[in-house]
């Protein structure tokens, strides 16, 4: 379920990946009143309103598709969608390839304590390439190769 609030226009946006029911739309406005009174804010004539748009065909992707109309939401599009299982496995997909583009770079961290300490003997594992501080891997000998606990 999405709640979007704009309070400037007095009304609340309700999206149930499963339609939205009356009951459900009526509560969406006492929330919305609720909250906004809580921030000092008199609001009497509040509508709570859903749009158009196709609704969950089973019962495992309601997260995904919640995701993905939201998405549409703050991007102001129009929630014209496909639902497939086809358009489903997309959705996923670019939501993993968008998150992987916007981690922060990890490759100067440990990757057993996560620090970059810079000070510190560093290791490289032969398998992976992943660098440790020495100390963090027992001091592991320098003359052969060396394979990290992940790659063990």
């Amino acid at each position: 379920m999405i709640q979007a609030m704009y309070p400037h226009e007095k009304r609340s946006l309700y999206i149930d990946p499963f339609g939205a029911k009356p009951e459900a739309l009526k509560r969406c406005g006492e929330v919305s009143r609720a909250f906004m009174r809580q921030r000092g804010l008199n609001i009497s004539r509040w509508a709570c309103a859903t749009v158009s748009h196709p609704t969950q065909q089973d019962s495992t992707s309601c997260g995904i598709i919640v995701c993905k109309l939201a998405d549409m939401v703050l991007k102001k599009e129009m929630l014209e969608v496909e639902f497939s299982e086809a358009a489903i496995t997309r959705f996923r997909m670019d939501i993993a390839q968008r998150l992987l583009r916007q981690t922060d770079d990890l490759s100067a961290l440990c990757r057993v304590c996560g620090e970059s300490d810079t000070f510190q003997h560093w290791i490289q594992c032969s398998l992976c390439e992943s660098w440790y501080h020495m100390d963090c891997v027992d001091n592991p000998p320098v003359d052969g190769d060396f394979y990290c606990p992940a790659c063990t």
